[in-house]
This record gives C-alpha cells, structure tokens and sequence, in this order.
C-alpha cells in the first residue's frame, strides 16, 4: 500500500510537471518580448573564463545559473524549462504538507491559473531564477534543513538582492516569536549572517563598495523620485521616469554622474540624489509610500496596470502616450492575473482570521506543520517594497508560496469541525 501511494505521487508528480511544461511553451510562444534571461550572457562568459564580473550593477546569480545553458542561446527555452521544473518541484513538494488529497490537487493547480508568472518566466532576466531558488529556500526551511535552505537563500540573494533583507529579518522575527513561546530554535538558521558578510567584504574588496547590488541606489532614486507617484501603479516607472526630459535628465546629477569614476561612486551618487529628493518633496513621498503599500499587499491588478509605453515629460509637466500596445493576450492575462489574486487576497484574510479564531479555541486542533513561517518571509517583503518599490515581478514569487499555506488553513479547518461533531471526539 505504501509503494502504491509512493507511485501515485511519482506519476502526478510528472503529469504535473508536463502540464507546467505544456504552459510554459503556449506562453513562451505567445510573448512578443524579448527573453529576459539574454540580460546574463556576458557576465556567464565571464564567469566561464574564470574572470572577475566585470560590475556588479547585479549581483551574479543569475549569471552563474545561466553559464551551463549558454549553448541554449538565443531562445533559452531549455534554461527556463528546467528552472521552472525545479520551481515547482519543490513547490510540489510543499503541498504534500497538505494531508487531504482535494485540497492538496487544489494548490497544485491554483499557480497554473497565473499565466502573468508564465509571462515572467520567459520575459524577466531573474523570475524563473527567483522561482526556482525561493521554492527550495521554503522548502528546506519550513522542514527546518537550514544548511540547505541558506544554500538556496545565498543564490536566491545574489539573483535578486533584496532577498538578503527578506530572509535575514524573517530569520530574526522567526527567532523572536519562537522564543517568546519557549520553543528551541535552530541556530543553524543564522548561517545566512557570516555568508552575508563574507560576501559583503568580497563585494567591497572586488568593486568598493559592500553593497550585494550596486543597482540599488538608482532603483532607490526611481522610488523616490518627485514624479513616482504618478507612475505607479498604472505605468511602468523605469519608462515612465527616464524619458528624454525625465527625472533622470536633471543637470545637478548628469554632472555628478558623469564624474563618477566606478560603478560604487554611481551608486552612492544615486543614493544622494534619492534621499534629497525625499527630503526636497514630503508631499509626494507620502503618496509614493502610500502607493507602495497599497500595490504590494493590497492591489488585485497587475503592477503596472497598462502595457505599453507610457513617459513623463518634466518641462512640459504632461504625460506623453508614445505606444499603448494593447492587445487581447495582454488584457486576457491581466484579468486571469487579477481573478488570481483576488483569490489570495481574500481568501488569505478569511484563513488569517480562521487561525485566529481557531488557535484561541483549545477544544480544536489546529496544526499548520511548520508552514506557518512562509507568512513571515512574504510580511517581511514590505521592507525592500517601501525602501524602493514595489512591482507585480517582485511580488509575485513570494504569492506563490502564500498558496500552500492558505489552502492547509482551509484544510485543517475542515478537518477540526469534522473531529469537533464526531461523537469519539
């Protein structure tokens, strides 16, 4: 009976993998983007060659990942297939904690609903990455299997940067709340503090500057640009800000910049101009961070709302339409994509308020099995947000994981009720 189970769960492992498959190649058909992960190749062959990345305007993780599958160029299908099959390997390994086998199959086909993370897979230069390496990280970290989880958490940080912040602070809350309630936790999970630092030294040392990303500080003057807060969330902020008379066309900062002398210097110079301009516009720096919010936990749209290409003009004070690429594929999806997370939206809230509800009350059992710290690492996402901005891509992963946890509430809710009217109860 055991073996027959263990077949069971092989063979809709793999239907299930075909399926992400059969998705991932509609989707990668229909994108009329360029593919993102083109971005790596020079620093892959840097890598390859055993030199030094020539900047680290991104830290390297997504380079390293790419150089076995440079022979994939131009199209990288294969690159973002076995990435995306890692992705949900692991993310299917995360349902198995759900015990009912309906709600189980529930979770597994809920993401193949969100045809915008599809779209990302092949469009972004980092998600599939992100995918890939978040799902292990959760994986190995709600079965307590730190060493393996900081493995995953260190590429996941060096792919995108702002997973160092993430994952330190939710170690740290985790720490916190865990004790509180006189539980043991493991130390192992701190792992992640002497890699951070290690590579923060290497960082400094090779380019410096101790940052994981010397793009930081000019995504830091995006987010907190006078003009943000009209781009977002219905336009793409990066077009929307760095047109020919955009925020980025300021003589003060073409000057600065164009005395830099590294890649460090241009970073801090970016900083500079971004906390004076917090500093120079209260005003809209509220709205800006009211926005942020507001997309990152709350919006059910795709951020941003509108395809196209949408930029502001500072001397005129208007907003030029140059292409507004609207198209069927385009509006389709962004309806599946608001469906979708309208659905984690709400139903979060309603699983939120059932775990309150049902941890106060003794005569119920309820038992998230360890999923419960995935919570912690999406809530802590708010900080990167509200430091620099918030975008459908940087959230999108982290929802992903939010599903597992949702429909266990669900699950173990029935569960309880079921026990509580049993008369052997």
């Amino acid at each position: 009976m055991i073996q027959k189970r263990y077949l069971n769960k092989k063979l809709v492992l793999f239907i299930y993998l075909i399926m992400v498959i059969i998705e991932l190649y509609f989707i990668y058909n229909k994108s009329d983007l360029a593919i993102g992960l083109s971005n790596w190749e020079n620093k892959s062959k840097e890598i390859l060659d055993f030199k030094l990345p020539s900047d680290n305007f991104y830290g390297p993780g997504g380079a390293i990942l790419l150089a076995p599958f440079l022979w994939n160029s131009p199209d990288y299908f294969i690159a973002i297939s076995f990435y995306a099959i890692l992705g949900f390997y692991f993310y299917f390994k995360i349902c198995e904690k759900i015990q009912n086998d309906k709600f189980r199959y529930f979770a597994l086909i809920i993401p193949l609903m969100n045809v915008y993370l599809f779209w990302l897979f092949v469009s972004s230069q980092d998600t599939v990455f992100e995918f890939a390496f978040f799902m292990a990280f959760i994986r190995y970290a709600t079965e307590e299997k730190w060493i393996k989880a900081t493995l995953a958490a260190i590429i996941l940080a060096e792919t995108r940067s702002a997973y160092w912040l993430i994952i330190i602070l939710g170690i740290f809350c985790l720490c916190f709340l865990r004790s509180k309630n006189g539980r043991i936790f493991n130390r192992k999970a701190f792992l992640i503090i002497p890699a951070f630092i290690l590579i923060s030294m290497f960082n400094f040392i090779s380019y410096g500057s101790a940052s994981p990303a010397l793009g930081g500080g000019m995504t830091a003057y995006f987010g907190f640009a006078k003009h943000h807060y009209l781009s977002l969330p219905k336009f793409d902020m990066d077009v929307f800000l760095s047109g020919p008379n955009g925020e980025f066309t300021r003589q003060e900062l073409k000057e600065e910049l164009s005395n830099a002398k590294s890649g460090a210097e241009v970073d801090r110079i970016y900083y500079k101009f971004a906390f004076r301009s917090a500093n120079e516009n209260p005003k809209e720096t509220v709205l800006g961070l009211m926005q942020k919010f507001e997309s990152h936990l709350i919006n059910i749209q795709k951020v941003p709302q509108l395809p196209g290409k949408y930029v502001f003009d500072y001397e005129t004070n208007s907003i030029n339409i140059q292409n507004e690429r609207l198209n069927w594929n385009l509006v389709l999806g962004n309806l599946l994509y608001e469906g979708y997370r309208f659905f984690i939206l709400i139903f979060g809230l309603i699983g939120l308020g059932i775990t309150i509800v049902l941890k106060k009350l003794d005569n119920l059992r309820f038992d998230l099995k360890n999923l419960e710290m995935i919570s912690l690492f999406w809530i802590m996402s708010i900080m990167p947000a509200l430091l620099y901005y918030s975008e459908t891509r940087f959230k999108i992963v982290q929802e992903v994981s939010l599903i597992p946890l949702i429909v266990l509430i669900y699950s173990q809710f029935l569960k309880s009720t079921n026990e509580a009217k049993s008369p052997h109860h």
